[in-house]
């Protein structure tokens, strides 16, 4: 499931026409949002760093109140990365599909 207006949401609108197993939503209410991030073990923050200059993602705070651990992908010297990873909120990963992948373990856990 995705949420949100994001630089790829044009895409994965596309992917969710094609695929069952992909879900868009532009915008759910904070209860409906919660409920259903609560049914998920992770929650992804992919962001731009130039963009984190200038703000921080607020569906952080929303993936914390559903108890989501956090993927973030962005460079490991952003404040986001520092954050997810110095308060043990989850992992981050740099932006690039290798690392992603690597993520990713053989028996569909993330690693942590």
């Amino acid at each position: 499931m995705f949420i949100g207006y994001g630089f790829y949401s044009d895409k994965i609108k596309l992917l969710s026409n094609e695929y069952e197993d992909v879900n868009y939503s532009k915008f759910l209410d904070e209860k409906a949002n919660r409920e259903l991030s609560s049914q998920y073990s992770w929650g992804l923050v992919p962001i731009e760093d130039e963009t984190l200059k200038y703000a921080f993602p607020s569906k952080t705070s929303s993936y914390l109140n559903s108890n989501v651990k956090i993927l973030s992908i962005c460079s490991p010297n952003t404040n986001l990365a520092k954050w997810v990873i110095g308060n043990n909120f989850g992992i981050n990963v740099r932006s690039n599909m290798d690392d992603i992948v690597d993520s990713h373990s053989s028996n569909n856990e993330l690693k942590v």
